[in-house]
């Protein structure tokens, strides 16, 4: 599963920002205004705070400042690029094989027969999800071990560096979120202007919610926190960015390449959500140079998220 399902939960959980309409009757009437309940002025207060102090401490931090990106190149022009491509290449073959792998395995009718309308049972999709994720992080940590030079270290994973990773996490998601909902709502909003039908939910999603199965929903959990960030900041950051800043040399223009393709794999409702918190997770790997930061954030957004959809409930 990847960061769109959350984002679609987070985009439609909620109550629908416009008035609710009446049914017709003989005579005109005007749609009521639904008046807010007081727990939706307080998350209302609570949202607006947070944005604020978020905004704050992105001036603090001088993000603005174009320089204060450049935590330095972790990969100079004299050392040799070839392990990073080879692992990326496979990496990304593992990515497109592994769903086919399993397909011939588990649902060799949908081989036989393909067809736009086949389901998936829940414990199909969390099992789909975690094997493709993780083999994506075997292979690609395979391959760094195999070519024997130091080359997780120049990506930034480090275990020295996973505490710091963890913190660095932590206040890279506590500053984005709150941003993230404002433009995953601005987004809706613009889907309804322009009339484009969109699905409510995520896959993954609706099919958690559509199962009690304790043994699913920790398999589901463990795909959302741990294979799925550290598989996609390994492609997209450890590896796309890192070589992106090598040949380019400007770390902004590493980023906004690489959220555009990390944004591109995903379908076009949730294009500018995506691509927008992958600014902020190119954003904090160039910074820290400690890809733990960006799988950390990565990770923690998932939770959020996730656990938002748990609370209010798949959208109707």
């Amino acid at each position: 599963m990847s960061i769109l399902g959350l984002l679609a939960a987070v985009a439609t959980s909620g109550a629908a920002l416009a008035p609710p309409t009446t049914a017709p009757t003989t005579a005109p009437t005007t749609a009521p205004v639904q008046a807010m309940s007081a727990t939706e002025i307080a998350a209302m207060a609570v949202l607006l705070g947070w944005t604020v102090l978020s905004l704050y401490l992105l001036w603090r931090l001088r993000v603005h400042r174009a320089g204060a990106i450049d935590g330095g190149p972790r990969l100079s022009r004299r050392t040799s690029a070839g392990p990073l491509i080879v692992v990326l290449i496979a990496g990304l073959a593992a990515w497109l094989l592994a769903p086919l792998v399993w397909l011939m395995v588990a649902r060799p009718d949908l081989v036989r027969k393909p067809t736009s309308q086949a389901s998936f049972s829940p414990t199909e999709l969390v099992t789909l999800a975690l094997l493709v994720n993780g083999v994506v992080a075997i292979v690609m940590a395979a391959g760094h071990r195999l070519w024997r030079r130091n080359t997780l270290r120049r990506i930034g994973l480090r275990l020295g560096g996973f505490a710091r990773g963890l913190v660095l996490g932590a206040l890279g998601i506590a500053v984005m979120l709150p941003l993230v909902l404002w433009v995953t709502s601005g987004t809706g909003l613009l889907w309804q202007l322009v009339h484009y039908e969109h699905p409510r939910a995520h896959d993954m999603l609706r099919a958690m919610a559509a199962t009690a199965d304790p043994g699913v929903l920790a398999l589901f959990w463990l795909s959302v926190t741990v294979a799925t960030p550290l598989a996609e900041e390994l492609l997209f950051r450890g590896h796309l960015q890192t070589l992106l800043r090598r040949a380019l040399g400007s770390p902004w223009v590493a980023v906004v390449l690489a959220s555009a393709a990390f944004a591109a794999i995903h379908p076009q409702w949730m294009v500018p959500p995506i691509f927008f918190l992958s600014l902020g997770l190119g954003y904090v790997y160039e910074r820290t140079a400690n890809l733990w930061s960006a799988i950390a954030m990565h990770s923690l957004f998932n939770a959020a998220s996730t656990t938002l959809f748990m609370v209010f409930g798949p959208p109707v």
